[in-house]
């Protein structure tokens, strides 16, 4: 039984996009349903009254939560749920408990809540502190921190001398010292692994930074002012990306002006190790940690002997069992982007399936999107199944997408790199019908493929800046689409029959016939036809080149190794009804080019491609209307003395541009091989 057509690319891909968002929808409802604590603030009174403070993840538009509690985890109180992006806590005098979200929003919590400062789209707050109880707030403002306080109308006064240039702040914290506030906060320049902590103090009214701590790429960090009142304490969660310092707990101690080495105790350091942000403030009796991750919130108090005493859980996390329904969303959405491929490169339906549009502009946008899917589901799959959930950007914390964009497109380049130099294409280009391949002909060698991919970061707007958006146009409009790593390593990206492995054998002795046909991308191997052209006549130009090129297959065919797909084709011009074939000799040659000068001409050629290993074959002709400028005698003269034409039928190539006025239809016709036609004719074999 005939198997049933294809169904075409379009009506598969809404199928599968429909089946996709059916299986992903329920697990972004569960992820939605989820509340993980993350990026944790915390203070505490000498009392021993603990108030802290997290965001959830995801928490519909930004939300937080705010408890109390004892310095040992016990006696917790929830003091509710609010929407906005925690920026600080603080207890002030009377046990006021008093939080700031990032919009200026100040207030006190608990039996005597009540609004001191009212919000306002202005304010980028990132840290609170209170100086002789009267509230005090770091602010970010077009780069620069600003000390603010309560003003009138509960509004906020900004001071007017700020830290300028403060960098990308991933995390600040807000300290006195001895009635000196000192801001720390984590810096990120564009490239990751290069950041600091930086340490800044106001005296006289001015700020004044010292003693930075260079760091690379943080997780989190929390600082604390030590129980002699003096130094800065400050641990952190060096990134995976960092060199000497990677995966460590890092401790300090800002002493005198100067950063030293600490030690925290290793069962401390182990639980914050675990978690993916934590906080610290001084109190009962020694340190205060508030870590939060996957397993939820936990206070824990560290002596000042080093002893600590056992995590107090002030918040659920996510059970074990809730990480499968992600996983399971993710590789469905994964396993039914690759079913898709799978189908359509079975049933032959690639790019070229959707109509309307052009064809290689479509089929890079296509590769490129199903890619950018494959890897992100891939990442996102890898870090829930490990169950590292630091690959979760602080979109909470930080108000900021930046960090899921570059984890993302930093998967999508390793992605395609290595999709490309181990198995020569990517799944996406594998759908569109493409191919990387070498400009001198077959497959790419491994260092051409390492170094195009080596630069992708070239062509690929915003991670280049301005030149990867030059980068992105030059590759989606310009002269045959290329990437600027395709042209510094020698390799195009071509539409490619789908044939897998199979190797042409070209008919022809024709190098230009031989430089079109490498651009399929498909291995070639030349075969010159030996069939005596004047005996084969037909009785119309576009018989005789289907007569020829027919012969000239069948002669190849004679030679053709197993599975070899043969290609044969015969030019001819023809002006007036009289065929022109090639010259016999100089003058012969000068004769057709004062003929066809200053005037239009048919050019016809015959393709026949015959399938070796099935016996199959299709012929067809192609033919391009060509009109000549007015040529002075000199002119064909010098032309001929150089021999280019001698070989041409016609007594002319295309590529010699100074000849031709206009073409119209194929140019690759003229020039002896219809490439449009080619590729159409192989794709009606594996069909």
């Amino acid at each position: 039984m005939a198997n049933p057509p294809p169904l075409p690319a379009r009506r598969v891909f809404i199928l599968t996009a429909a089946l996709a968002a059916a299986c992903l929808i329920p697990a972004i409802r569960r992820a939605n349903a989820l509340d993980i604590p993350h990026a944790p603030r915390l203070d505490a009174s000498p009392s021993g009254e603990v108030f802290g403070g997290f965001q959830l993840i995801p928490g519909e538009g930004g939300s937080f939560e705010l408890f109390t509690c004892s310095p040992d985890g016990g006696g917790i109180r929830h003091l509710g749920r609010y929407n906005g992006l925690l920026a600080g806590v603080a207890i002030a005098p009377g046990g006021r408990l008093l939080a700031l979200t990032r919009d200026g929003a100040l207030g006190s919590y608990g039996d005597d809540g009540e609004t001191i400062c009212l919000p306002d789209d202005r304010w980028n707050m990132r840290a609170l502190a209170l100086l002789d109880g009267v509230p005090l707030a770091l602010n970010l403002d077009n780069g620069a921190f600003h000390l603010v306080r309560p003003g009138p109308d509960q509004g906020w006064a900004q001071d007017r001398q700020g830290i300028a240039d403060a960098g990308a702040v991933m995390r600040a914290e807000l300290l006195l010292v001895n009635g000196e506030p000192h801001a720390l906060w984590h810096s990120r320049s564009g490239d990751l692994s290069r950041g600091e902590i930086r340490h800044a103090v106001m005296r006289d009214g001015a700020w004044r930074e010292e003693a930075s701590l260079p760091l690379g790429d943080l997780d989190a960090f929390a600082a604390h002012v030590d129980a002699n009142g003096r130094d800065i304490v400050l641990a952190a969660h060096a990134a995976d990306a960092t060199g000497a310092e990677n995966g460590r707990l890092i401790a300090r101690v800002l002493r005198e002006g100067e950063w030293r080495e600490a030690a925290l105790p290793n069962a401390l350091a182990d639980r914050l190790m675990a978690a993916h942000s934590f906080a610290s403030a001084p109190g009962g009796g020694g340190t205060l940690w508030l870590s939060a991750g996957l397993d939820g919130a936990h206070v824990t108090r560290a002596d000042a002997g080093g002893d600590i005493g056992p995590a107090g859980a002030v918040a659920p996390g996510m059970p074990a069992e809730s990480v499968w329904p992600h996983l399971a969303g993710f590789v469905t959405l994964a396993a039914l982007a690759l079913l898709f491929v799978l189908y359509c490169r079975r049933s032959k339906t690639v790019s070229r399936n959707f109509p309307g549009r052009p064809p290689d502009l479509i089929s890079r946008g296509a590769a490129l999107g199903i890619d950018w899917f494959l890897s992100s589901a891939a990442t996102g799959a890898y870090h829930i199944a490990s169950g590292d959930m630091r690959i979760l950007p602080d979109l909470v914390a930080m108000g900021d997408v930046q960090e899921l964009f570059w984890v993302n497109m930093a998967a999508l380049c390793v992605f395609m790199g290595v999709s490309e130099t181990l198995f020569g294409c990517t799944p996406g280009k594998w759908l569109a019908g493409l191919r990387v391949r070498s400009v001198r002909g077959g497959a790419p060698t491994f260092s051409q493929t390492a170094l195009r991919n080596l630069v992708r970061v070239l062509d690929m707007y915003p991670l280049a800046g301005f030149p990867g958006l030059v980068g992105m146009i030059v590759t989606f409009f310009g002269p045959g689409r290329q990437r600027l790593g395709d042209m510094l390593a020698g390799t195009v990206v071509r539409r490619h029959a789908d044939l897998g492995s199979r190797q042409l054998l070209l008919a022809s002795a024709s190098p230009r016939r031989l430089e079109l046909i490498r651009e399929l991308g498909m291995e070639v191997r030349v075969q010159p036809s030996s069939i005596d052209e004047d005996g084969v006549k037909g009785d119309t130009p576009e018989e005789t080149v289907k007569m020829l090129s027919q012969a000239k297959a069948r002669d190849g065919g004679v030679n053709a190794q197993s599975g070899e797909i043969v290609v044969a084709a015969d030019t001819v011009v023809v002006l007036d009804g009289m065929v022109l074939g090639k010259p016999s000799d100089a003058a012969d040659a000068r004769r057709m080019l004062g003929a066809l000068s200053g005037r239009s001409h048919s050019v016809y050629t015959g393709v026949t491609v015959w399938d070796s290993a099935t016996g199959q074959g299709v012929t067809d002709v192609e033919e391009t209307e060509v009109e000549f400028r007015e040529l002075p005698a000199s002119e064909i003269d010098a032309y001929v003395a150089t021999g280019d034409p001698l070989d041409k039928a016609g007594g002319y190539g295309v590529q010699t541009g100074r000849l031709v006025k206009q073409v119209r239809g194929s140019l690759s016709n003229v020039a002896g091989l219809p490439m449009e036609k080619l590729q159409s004719m192989l794709s009606s074999l594996d069909s």
